[in-house]
């Protein structure tokens, strides 16, 4: 890891240590550099505000790394493939709490330009061939390519994490994105939850 990234890592991890503990609001750069032991003008250098640093902690907390596609390779099923992706996405959310989410989202309003680098190209990356495949093995019946199938999905997911947001994690996400998602992609019956 270059110096660079190291300093950026330890800006992000000291944010998630303070915004966990405190809250988004009370937490300020100023703690955010002292708990980082970065000086305060080297936070500019890497972040314009401390939303972006909650946008980057999100994006960084919720990438799919490779133990995480080393657990679909254990999976039989297209569908059962699919569902991991979004569960493993869910659980990473989890951790993070349904405040880190909505502060990100509120990052991301403030600077629209940040939803370039948001990582829904890499979940379309797994999740498209995975649709393919379960459309290939009449899992999926949803005739629409697996392009449109994804970012319909992703558009219902987006939903149910707000609702999960705003509730303050008082909403199973695990089981309202399910039955959503078995709905869009029309699930063959006998793969169903709900």
């Amino acid at each position: 890891m270059s110096k660079s990234d190291e300093i950026g890592t330890k800006l992000i991890d000291a944010a998630y240590k303070l915004v966990k503990a405190q809250g988004f609001e009370a937490t300020s750069i100023k703690q955010i550099c002292e708990e980082a032991g970065v000086a305060y003008s080297t936070f500019y250098a890497y972040f314009s505000s401390k939303e972006s640093v909650i946008v980057r902690l999100f994006l960084q907390k919720t990438l799919l790394l490779p133990e995480d596609l080393l657990k679909l390779l254990a999976i039989d099923g297209a569908w059962d493939k699919l569902w991991k992706v979004v569960s493993i996405s869910i659980d990473k959310s989890y951790e993070l709490g349904p405040d880190i989410f909505a502060y990100m989202h509120m990052g991301l309003l403030k600077k629209p330009e940040a939803v370039t680098f948001f990582q829904v190209d890499k979940y379309q990356n797994v999740s498209e061939p995975l649709i393919k495949n379960a459309q290939d093995k009449g899992e999926i019946l949803n005739k629409q390519e697996p392009g449109r199938i994804f970012l319909t999905c992703w558009s219902f997911s987006t939903g149910c994490y707000y609702q999960w947001a705003l509730r303050k994690g008082n909403y199973d996400l695990h089981k309202e994105m399910r039955k959503g998602l078995e709905m869009i992609c029309q699930v063959r019956d006998d793969l169903r939850l709900y």
